[in-house]
């Protein structure tokens, strides 16, 4: 599916002319509430349920060759400190609507601690498996929580596989869904309407990205209210080590595909999927940077870490992100949550390599950053493969 109007008929969420907001709900405790019936989303009633906190807010980061860069913080102000805090929402209240008691749940970690914290919340149990190596990155707290199972797979590429497995073997169902991720990111695209109704339109936006969900939904969002020509330009930003998108967009262009290392070690531990456009989003993402003049780039460890100690008007970036309310967790002196960080990296190297012109404006998503941390979350089972799920039963993961 195309972002084009005469499809968004299609959607499962209704894009309705711009209304006035839900002004009882501000942006910075849930856009979720504050956008649900105006976007004609069919279980409001529920979300008003199952919603949380789900704020997002805006602030200037700095000016870098006359280009002015602002920040959508989608971290601090979330309940589980990504913008994945949506999907939960909109998961549980689909999962109510459904009538479902059990899900299971496949991440590798952000998406599994949101969709787990907001179905357990209300009752529906949820059997979230995750690779073994981000177990230390994991909210360990959502996982204490009576209706949250935790599964640890011994490899990071078999998740998918066993979850499935799971799921097929139970008959439960199996999220993330993936078009409720689209639907969840439409939200955040009634937040930024209203941002450019209140300020000013931005010339770019960017995020960091794997199967680019976000940005699909996003500007379904903005293509029901823009002409074509004001929509902003999407800037994706994908690590080295793993990036499939950029690979197959530098392949259409015609570009020459740069060596890059192994996904041995990643910068973003959660992003390790080697083939996410097998979910169906790589002919919207590659219309969608066809048709906003967007672009696709990679950050490896190199590039981050030197961003990390580079001065700006003589201060390091997560320092002026401090000033402005966003701490980045760090653990041992290293950030826990890298994504926010790296798209940041990647729009700056777009801007020193002249590719962003002098005097645009920059909206850039810090989608994660503020992750809590404490006692590594301990799994209730150990996966090493597929076929090993035979030995595993929702009642031999009961906490009952």
């Amino acid at each position: 599916m195309t972002l084009q109007k005469s499809t968004l008929r299609d959607l499962k969420l209704e894009v309705r002319p711009s209304v006035d907001a839900c002004q009882s709900v501000a942006s910075d405790q849930s856009i979720v509430l504050r956008f649900s019936e105006k976007l004609g989303f069919a279980e409001s009633g529920l979300l008003r349920r199952t919603s949380i906190q789900e704020g997002v807010r805006t602030f200037v980061l700095l000016t870098h060759r006359d280009v002015e860069i602002h920040i959508l913080d989608e971290t601090s102000l979330m309940h589980t400190n990504s913008f994945k805090a949506i999907d939960g929402a909109v998961t549980a209240a689909r999962c109510l609507a459904m009538g479902l008691d059990k899900v299971v749940v496949e991440s590798g970690g952000n998406t599994g601690s949101a969709l787990t914290s907001y179905c357990s919340r209300v009752g529906i149990k949820a059997y979230c498996f995750v690779p073994e190596r981000n177990l230390p990155n994991i909210d360990h707290s959502v996982f204490a929580e009576p209706n949250a199972h935790l599964i640890a797979v011994k490899d990071r590429h078999q998740v998918k596989q066993v979850a499935g497995s799971f799921a097929r073997t139970h008959d439960l169902y199996r999220v993330p869904n993936l078009d409720w991720r689209i639907d969840a990111a439409m939200f955040r695209g009634h937040y930024l309407i209203e941002l450019f109704q209140r300020l000013f339109p931005f010339d770019y936006f960017a995020q960091s990205i794997s199967a680019a969900f976000g940005p699909i939904g996003i500007y379904r969002t903005l293509a029901a209210e823009l002409s074509e020509e004001d929509l902003p330009r999407f800037l994706g930003v994908q690590q080295e080590e793993n990036c499939p998108m950029f690979r197959s967009w530098s392949k259409q262009r015609g570009r020459e595909l740069p060596e890059v290392s192994a996904d041995t070690s990643l910068l973003i531990d959660t992003m390790y999927d080697k083939n996410p456009e097998t979910y169906g989003t790589w002919d919207d993402l590659a219309d969608l940077l066809t048709r906003t003049r967007g672009d696709l780039t990679t950050v490896n460890r190199g590039e981050f870490e030197a961003m990390l100690q580079r001065q700006f008007q003589g201060v390091r970036i997560p320092e002026r992100l401090a000033d402005c309310g966003l701490v980045l967790t760090q653990r041992d002196g290293e950030l826990v949550e890298k994504a926010g960080m790296v798209a940041i990296t990647g729009l700056i190297k777009q801007i020193d390599a002249g590719a962003i012109e002098p005097g645009s404006r920059v909206l850039c998503s810090v989608s994660g950053g503020t992750r809590k941390i404490g006692a590594v979350s301990q799994p209730l089972a150990f996966i090493g493969a597929p076929e090993e799920v035979d030995r595993l039963t929702p009642g031999s993961l009961s906490r009952d």
